[in-house]
């Protein structure tokens, strides 16, 4: 079963446990030599090229993408052939219509020969 709503976030937050981590490591160096940018390179984050997270959350978008494309494509193809399934019923009711009227004019025809001929 395909999800109706996906949500494609424009920029992915990390996981709490990781998020925890690089606070606690920051906390614990009370300001000597942790600069923002020294964690950044330390844990692999904060850098577009070298952040993992951020490949990872790139890949998903993609994946999100083509199931997105996909559950469109499934929902103009079950469209499309109930559309085509109503066509038919549509044209199966006028033919029967049509051959309905036929045999009555057939019937009416029948009956008026009975009832207008001379033998």
């Amino acid at each position: 079963m395909m999800k109706f709503f996906i949500i494609m976030p424009k920029f992915f937050q990390m996981p709490v446990e990781e998020q925890v981590a690089i606070a606690l490591y920051r906390f614990g160096h009370y300001g000597n030599s942790a600069s923002t940018m020294k964690i950044a390179l330390h844990f692999g984050v904060g850098n577009i090229q070298r952040d993992s997270f951020y490949a990872k959350g790139k890949k998903y978008q993609k994946k999100m993408k083509k199931l997105e494309r996909r559950w469109k494509q499934e929902c103009r193809r079950r469209a499309a052939q109930e559309e085509n399934e109503l066509d038919t019923q549509e044209d199966i009711e006028l033919l029967e219509g049509k051959i309905k009227r036929e045999e009555l004019k057939e019937e009416l025809l029948v009956y008026h020969r009975q009832l207008f001929s001379f033998s």
